[in-house]
């Protein structure tokens, strides 16, 4: 993920808070515990204040401290917090020129260093580690050059899902899930059928990733299968098990059981909720084209398949994943949205599928989107370093925050400070509190 800094600066003192920072998995939320030292002269103790400062605008030290606490904000050196939106497993970003079939190795994840506003690789679709999967070619095998009608509603999003009544063929859209057909997967967003679970690592092992070619009559959501959905814009999915990958992969879905779709987390009776009430986000577009925002799909194989589409002269909500009910990883880290920016004009058959061109998971910009105890936080990034090139055809404007930021021109601006979006670091970190409202604008 994207993310800009939090500046913590330490006011003139003898004291000085010198945090130590324990590593933990990578993307994980480090934790903080802070030692001062303080020079005591003649029983009177100097105390260190510390102002916190995003983006070049100070923010309550509340806040602050609180996200530190929570894990929304991580330590990088002695002075320096970074934005933690997200954590994904760890599965590698493949080269432009990798065919389908080479995704469906396990690698380790690259993680660049954090510069002036950090930088996380882009999350790829998480690799099965069974050597039985030989073909990833979702979306290529459907013809995503034709012209697709896609809605991001439903008016079912709040009935009662009735576990193990409908047949795993059939795609449960009369209980709130939106069908993605272009993927070839019956309507699912993926379908992952764990091996072996591995009791020492605590989690599912050889999990395969299931591909069209290997769906029997049509039929995608085999038996014993995980079967990811995508849900109406403003809502995220509630499914997914207790357990998940042994290395960090995530799995997400209703489950394939007895030929029935059952419920695989039963804590919600209903397929979506909804994302952040305290503080939402729009989408506005001004231009005259639609415009293909692409989700990530975890827990899932974490291809950004969930498409959002925001009509020209249209508004739609972009979810704020809430890091009290959203998905938590096997170690307990929470994690929040991320959404793909495409050129305009191109549909979503064509933006939401992995290794685009200039779409996808090569589009040029990413929004991350994250809430936790009264605060959200909301970037714009360049996707670097998988896109180093390609820039969008159009300006966004971020509002309603703590400060204005934009994409425009191929800049990031942020405060007023510009600079290009391509260079590493670019990028900016917005936050609201409870009752504010954010707002995107396509221009």
């Amino acid at each position: 993920m994207r993310t800009s800094l939090l500046i913590l600066g330490a006011a003139a003192g003898a004291a000085v808070a010198q945090p130590h920072v324990h590593a933990h998995h990578k993307r994980h939320a480090h934790h903080l515990h802070a030692a001062e030292k303080r020079t005591v002269v003649e029983q009177v103790v100097t105390v260190t204040v510390l102002t916190c400062v995003l983006n070049g605008v100070e923010i309550s030290q509340a806040a602050c401290d609180e996200g530190v606490k929570n894990g929304t904000l991580r330590m990088l050196d002695d002075s320096t917090v970074e934005f933690n939106p997200v954590v994904t497993s760890n599965v590698a970003q493949p080269a432009p020129t990798s065919s389908p079939s080479q995704v469906a190795q396990a690698h380790a994840e690259a993680q660049p260093q954090p510069s002036a506003a950090a930088t996380t690789a882009a999350p790829a679709p998480a690799a099965s580690t069974s050597a039985a999967v030989v073909d990833t070619t979702p979306a290529q095998s459907v013809n995503t050059n034709a012209k697709v009608s896609f809605s991001t509603s439903n008016s079912n999003v709040a009935a009662q899902f009735p576990s193990g009544q409908l047949s795993c063929n059939e795609f449960p859209s009369a209980y709130g899930a939106l069908a993605v057909p272009w993927l070839g997967l019956g309507g699912w967003l993926s379908v992952q059928k764990p091996g072996n679970l591995n009791k020492r690592a605590g989690g599912y092992s050889n999990i395969m990733t299931v591909v069209p070619t290997q769906c029997v009559g049509g039929d995608c959501c085999m038996e014993g299968g995980f079967c990811s959905y995508a849900c109406p814009s403003g809502y995220f999915k509630t499914q997914w098990p207790s357990i998940q990958g042994s290395t960090g992969q995530s799995v997400g879905g209703l489950q394939c059981t007895g030929g029935k779709l059952v419920l695989s987390n039963p804590e919600h009776s209903t397929l979506c909720m909804e994302g952040s009430t305290q503080v939402q986000a729009w989408v506005e577009n001004k231009l005259s084209q639609d415009v293909s925002i692409c989700q990530t799909n975890y827990p899932g194989d974490e291809a950004m398949t969930i498409p959002l589409v925001v009509p020209a002269g249209g508004k739609v909500q972009l979810a704020i994943q809430d890091a009290a009910t959203g998905w938590k990883t096997q170690s307990g880290a929470a994690t929040s949205a991320q959404y793909y920016l495409n050129p305009a004009g191109v549909g979503p058959a064509k933006a939401c599928i992995w290794n685009g061109q200039n779409t996808g998971n090569w589009a040029p910009m990413i929004i991350g989107a994250g809430y936790s105890n009264n605060m959200a936080y909301v970037s714009l990034f360049q996707n670097l370093p998988t896109q180093p090139s390609a820039t969008l055809d159009y300006s966004v404007h971020v509002s309603g925050g703590s400060f204005p930021c934009a994409y425009q021109n191929g800049q990031i601006c942020a405060n007023g400070n510009c600079q290009s979006a391509l260079a590493p670091g670019s990028g900016c970190t917005v936050a609201a509190s409870n009752g504010q409202t954010l707002l995107y604008t396509l221009s």
